[in-house]
Protein backbone atom coordinates (compact mmCIF):
# COMPACT_ATOMS: atom_id res chain seq x y z
CA UNK A 1 0.00 0.00 0.00
CA UNK A 2 1.04 3.95 -0.91
CA UNK A 3 1.63 6.31 1.63
CA UNK A 4 2.09 10.04 1.26
CA UNK A 5 4.32 11.95 3.70
CA UNK A 6 2.77 12.90 7.08
CA UNK A 7 0.19 9.65 6.95
CA UNK A 8 0.10 8.13 9.83
CA UNK A 9 -0.47 4.08 11.10
CA UNK A 10 -0.57 2.21 13.66
CA UNK A 11 1.58 -1.17 13.87
CA UNK A 12 2.00 -3.82 16.82
CA UNK A 13 -0.06 -1.11 19.41
CA UNK A 14 2.63 1.57 18.39
CA UNK A 15 2.24 4.66 15.95
CA UNK A 16 4.10 5.97 13.42
CA UNK A 17 4.43 8.90 10.91
CA UNK A 18 5.12 8.34 7.21
CA UNK A 19 8.48 11.04 6.75
CA UNK A 20 7.77 10.94 2.88
CA UNK A 21 6.06 9.15 -0.27
CA UNK A 22 6.72 5.26 0.35
CA UNK A 23 5.04 1.50 -0.26
CA UNK A 24 4.74 -0.83 1.77
CA UNK A 25 7.89 -0.28 4.11
CA UNK A 26 7.45 -1.17 7.73
CA UNK A 27 7.05 0.77 10.48
CA UNK A 28 8.96 -0.65 12.58
CA UNK A 29 12.13 -1.89 10.67
CA UNK A 30 12.30 1.72 7.99
CA UNK A 31 13.32 4.75 10.30
CA UNK A 32 14.16 6.82 6.67
CA UNK A 33 10.20 5.91 6.12
CA UNK A 34 8.99 6.43 9.21
CA UNK A 35 8.77 8.54 12.57
CA UNK A 36 7.88 6.86 16.22
CA UNK A 37 5.37 8.96 17.35
CA UNK A 38 4.26 6.89 20.85
CA UNK A 39 5.27 3.25 21.75
CA UNK A 40 2.75 0.60 22.71
CA UNK A 41 2.45 0.75 26.54
CA UNK A 42 3.30 -2.13 28.77
CA UNK A 43 0.42 -4.31 30.03
CA UNK A 44 -1.13 -2.93 32.81
CA UNK A 45 -1.60 -4.96 36.12
CA UNK A 46 -4.89 -7.42 36.90
CA UNK A 47 -7.86 -5.69 37.88
CA UNK A 48 -9.84 -6.55 40.79
CA UNK A 49 -12.57 -9.46 41.13
CA UNK A 50 -15.75 -8.20 39.87
CA UNK A 51 -18.62 -9.32 41.91
CA UNK A 52 -20.49 -12.38 41.44
CA UNK A 53 -22.81 -12.70 38.72
CA UNK A 54 -26.65 -14.69 39.26
CA UNK A 55 -26.86 -18.13 39.64
CA UNK A 56 -28.21 -19.20 36.55
CA UNK A 57 -31.29 -21.73 35.87
CA UNK A 58 -31.33 -25.43 36.91
CA UNK A 59 -29.93 -28.03 34.86
CA UNK A 60 -32.12 -31.27 33.51
CA UNK A 61 -31.65 -34.02 35.75
CA UNK A 62 -33.23 -36.42 33.17
CA UNK A 63 -29.12 -37.12 31.67
CA UNK A 64 -27.75 -40.23 33.16
CA UNK A 65 -23.84 -40.54 32.85
CA UNK A 66 -24.09 -43.96 33.36
CA UNK A 67 -26.35 -44.94 30.24
CA UNK A 68 -26.43 -44.77 26.43
CA UNK A 69 -29.38 -43.46 25.06
CA UNK A 70 -31.48 -44.85 28.30
CA UNK A 71 -30.07 -48.65 28.31
CA UNK A 72 -27.34 -49.16 31.05
CA UNK A 73 -24.34 -51.67 30.91
CA UNK A 74 -26.62 -54.42 31.46
CA UNK A 75 -28.05 -53.65 28.02
CA UNK A 76 -25.93 -53.25 25.58
CA UNK A 77 -22.63 -54.85 24.57
CA UNK A 78 -19.10 -53.27 24.53
CA UNK A 79 -16.66 -53.29 21.61
CA UNK A 80 -14.03 -54.47 24.41
CA UNK A 81 -15.49 -57.27 26.25
CA UNK A 82 -18.09 -59.98 26.60
CA UNK A 83 -21.64 -58.99 28.19
CA UNK A 84 -25.00 -60.05 28.36
CA UNK A 85 -27.52 -58.43 26.83
CA UNK A 86 -31.20 -58.00 28.75
CA UNK A 87 -34.54 -56.76 27.86
CA UNK A 88 -36.43 -57.04 24.71
CA UNK A 89 -34.93 -55.06 21.28
CA UNK A 90 -36.51 -54.41 17.92
CA UNK A 91 -33.99 -55.00 15.14
CA UNK A 92 -35.60 -52.59 12.48
CA UNK A 93 -33.01 -53.71 9.56
CA UNK A 94 -30.37 -56.97 9.24
CA UNK A 95 -28.35 -58.84 12.07
CA UNK A 96 -25.63 -60.00 10.72
CA UNK A 97 -23.70 -62.38 13.07
CA UNK A 98 -20.44 -63.74 12.19
CA UNK A 99 -19.75 -66.80 14.49
CA UNK A 100 -21.76 -69.09 15.94
CA UNK A 101 -25.89 -67.83 17.49
CA UNK A 102 -27.12 -69.64 20.71
CA UNK A 103 -30.65 -70.02 21.75
CA UNK A 104 -31.43 -70.61 25.35
CA UNK A 105 -29.46 -72.11 28.34
CA UNK A 106 -28.98 -74.93 30.54
CA UNK A 107 -32.07 -74.85 32.56
CA UNK A 108 -33.97 -72.19 30.37
CA UNK A 109 -36.85 -74.37 28.94
CA UNK A 110 -37.66 -74.39 25.77
CA UNK A 111 -36.25 -71.42 23.28
CA UNK A 112 -38.73 -70.26 19.85
CA UNK A 113 -37.93 -68.43 17.05
CA UNK A 114 -41.22 -66.57 15.56
CA UNK A 115 -42.02 -65.70 12.06
CA UNK A 116 -45.02 -63.87 10.99
CA UNK A 117 -47.63 -65.11 9.16
CA UNK A 118 -49.01 -62.25 6.85
CA UNK A 119 -52.03 -64.92 5.25
CA UNK A 120 -52.99 -65.43 8.76
CA UNK A 121 -52.35 -62.22 10.42
CA UNK A 122 -50.32 -64.00 13.23
CA UNK A 123 -46.72 -64.85 14.45
CA UNK A 124 -45.70 -68.88 13.77
CA UNK A 125 -43.24 -70.42 15.91
CA UNK A 126 -39.90 -73.20 15.21
CA UNK A 127 -38.04 -74.41 17.72
CA UNK A 128 -36.52 -77.43 19.59
CA UNK A 129 -39.20 -79.12 21.65
CA UNK A 130 -37.84 -80.76 24.76
CA UNK A 131 -40.75 -83.47 25.32
CA UNK A 132 -40.21 -84.58 21.30
CA UNK A 133 -36.61 -84.24 21.24
CA UNK A 134 -36.80 -82.59 18.09
CA UNK A 135 -37.31 -79.31 16.14
CA UNK A 136 -41.07 -78.76 15.32
CA UNK A 137 -42.84 -76.07 13.07
CA UNK A 138 -46.35 -74.41 13.42
CA UNK A 139 -48.21 -74.47 10.40
CA UNK A 140 -50.98 -73.45 9.62
CA UNK A 141 -54.00 -75.52 11.36
CA UNK A 142 -52.07 -73.79 14.30
CA UNK A 143 -50.73 -77.50 15.87
CA UNK A 144 -46.69 -78.27 15.93
CA UNK A 145 -45.47 -80.38 13.52
CA UNK A 146 -42.08 -82.51 14.41
CA UNK A 147 -40.01 -81.59 11.21
CA UNK A 148 -38.27 -84.35 9.37
CA UNK A 149 -35.01 -84.73 8.15
CA UNK A 150 -32.81 -86.59 5.78
CA UNK A 151 -30.64 -89.76 5.94
CA UNK A 152 -27.24 -89.78 3.98
CA UNK A 153 -25.98 -92.67 5.65
CA UNK A 154 -25.01 -95.83 2.74
CA UNK A 155 -23.99 -98.12 5.19
CA UNK A 156 -26.77 -101.33 5.42
CA UNK A 157 -26.01 -101.58 9.51
CA UNK A 158 -27.34 -97.92 10.00
CA UNK A 159 -30.13 -98.35 12.80
CA UNK A 160 -30.45 -94.81 13.39
CA UNK A 161 -32.52 -92.39 11.19
CA UNK A 162 -33.75 -88.73 11.48
CA UNK A 163 -37.58 -88.36 12.26
CA UNK A 164 -39.80 -88.36 9.26
CA UNK A 165 -37.53 -91.31 7.97
CA UNK A 166 -39.81 -93.54 6.16
CA UNK A 167 -39.09 -97.02 4.78
CA UNK A 168 -40.81 -100.55 4.36
CA UNK A 169 -40.54 -103.47 6.98
CA UNK A 170 -42.06 -106.84 6.88
CA UNK A 171 -44.73 -107.98 9.46
CA UNK A 172 -46.28 -111.59 10.60
CA UNK A 173 -49.79 -109.97 11.91
CA UNK A 174 -50.74 -106.69 9.73
CA UNK A 175 -50.41 -103.40 11.93
CA UNK A 176 -53.55 -101.13 11.92
CA UNK A 177 -52.97 -97.89 10.49
CA UNK A 178 -50.85 -95.53 13.00
CA UNK A 179 -49.68 -98.78 14.53
CA UNK A 180 -47.02 -98.38 16.46
CA UNK A 181 -44.03 -100.98 15.63
CA UNK A 182 -40.56 -101.48 17.06
CA UNK A 183 -38.68 -102.61 13.51
CA UNK A 184 -35.32 -104.16 13.50
CA UNK A 185 -32.66 -105.05 10.71
CA UNK A 186 -33.82 -107.97 8.79
CA UNK A 187 -31.38 -110.93 10.19
CA UNK A 188 -31.37 -112.93 6.92
CA UNK A 189 -30.02 -110.38 4.35
CA UNK A 190 -29.05 -107.10 3.97
CA UNK A 191 -31.48 -106.11 1.65
CA UNK A 192 -35.17 -105.74 4.38
CA UNK A 193 -36.40 -104.53 7.59
CA UNK A 194 -38.76 -106.36 9.58
CA UNK A 195 -41.40 -105.42 12.05
CA UNK A 196 -41.61 -107.02 15.58
CA UNK A 197 -44.72 -109.30 14.43
CA UNK A 198 -41.98 -110.93 11.86
CA UNK A 199 -41.00 -114.78 12.35
CA UNK A 200 -37.98 -114.27 10.49
CA UNK A 201 -34.09 -113.84 12.25
CA UNK A 202 -33.50 -110.36 13.36
CA UNK A 203 -30.86 -108.26 13.95
CA UNK A 204 -30.20 -104.87 15.62
CA UNK A 205 -33.49 -102.55 16.46
CA UNK A 206 -33.91 -99.49 14.66
CA UNK A 207 -33.50 -96.56 17.22
CA UNK A 208 -36.77 -94.86 17.90
CA UNK A 209 -40.47 -95.11 17.58
CA UNK A 210 -41.67 -96.00 14.08
CA UNK A 211 -45.99 -95.85 12.87
CA UNK A 212 -47.52 -97.45 10.26
CA UNK A 213 -48.44 -95.85 7.23
CA UNK A 214 -50.92 -98.73 5.32
CA UNK A 215 -49.74 -101.58 3.54
CA UNK A 216 -48.00 -101.73 0.98
CA UNK A 217 -48.34 -105.35 -0.57
CA UNK A 218 -49.82 -108.92 2.10
CA UNK A 219 -46.23 -109.11 3.98
CA UNK A 220 -45.43 -105.33 3.91
CA UNK A 221 -46.05 -101.60 5.58
CA UNK A 222 -44.79 -98.32 4.96
CA UNK A 223 -43.34 -97.03 8.53
CA UNK A 224 -42.54 -93.48 9.72
CA UNK A 225 -40.08 -92.40 12.41
CA UNK A 226 -42.15 -90.46 14.69
CA UNK A 227 -39.78 -90.09 17.80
Amino acid sequence: MAYNSDETVTYNGSSYISLRVNTGQNPSTSPEDWGLLSSKGETGAVGATGPQGPQGPAGSTSYNAGTLDGLDSTKFVRADTSDTLSGSYTITSNLTVHGNLYSGKDGGGESWHYFYDDNSNQWRSFGWDDSSNCFVAEENDGGHHRVALVSTDSSTGTTNFPIGHMLPAAFGSRPDRRANRTLYLYGGDNDQYVANTHSGPKGAALTGTYRSNGLLSSSYAIYTRVA
